[in-house]
């Protein structure tokens, strides 16, 4: 523990990616609490994020644990862009409408990490106001959650999706 503690506070003063890449599993492993403290506190430096979001979207207790409280919006968009999981695409359905206008891109990458039927299929049922970025990449999200070889077809896609509930 004081080894880990020890590493993370050379990395909070050392811009070497090679130091925190390090210090943040570590300091999962040996404090959890505090690396979901840290990924929790909007002060934290962002260098940081990124390897926090990594460590916890692979540890299934720590994202248990992260996920007791829903995480805020961009929190949502980075852990379910790195992870596919149920909670996560129910998290991201319950706010698809706010998420379409905030961070249509940031959407579109975790909805394609998900491929969670429901969620496509909301998304989908929006069609017709979805921001461009949203509406462009539609028909291939649509293709690599339900795999059935429509293509761009939208009709095609309305009908199959009618056909297949």
């Amino acid at each position: 523990r004081a080894f880990g503690q020890l590493l993370f506070d050379r990395a909070v003063d050392d811009l070497d990616q090679r130091v925190y890449g390090q210090a943040i599993p570590l300091l999962a492993a040996y404090d959890a609490p505090r690396c979901l403290a840290l990924l929790c506190d909007p002060t934290t430096d962002s260098r940081f994020r990124g390897a926090l979001y990594d460590v916890v979207t692979n540890d299934d207790t720590l994202l248990a644990e992260l996920l007791k409280t829903p995480p805020d919006d961009r929190a949502l968009i980075e852990l379910a862009s790195r992870r596919a999981d149920e909670r996560l695409a129910a998290q991201l359905l319950a706010r698809l409408d706010i998420l379409t206008v905030q961070n249509p891109d940031g959407l579109y990458r975790a909805a394609e990490r998900q491929r969670n039927p429901a969620l496509t299929r909301a998304l989908f049922a929006r069609y017709a106001t979805l921001p461009e970025p949203l509406k462009g990449h539609a028909a291939l999200l649509l293709e690599h959650t339900f795999n059935a070889r429509i293509g761009n077809d939208v009709d095609a896609w309305t009908e199959w999706l009618a056909a297949h509930k």
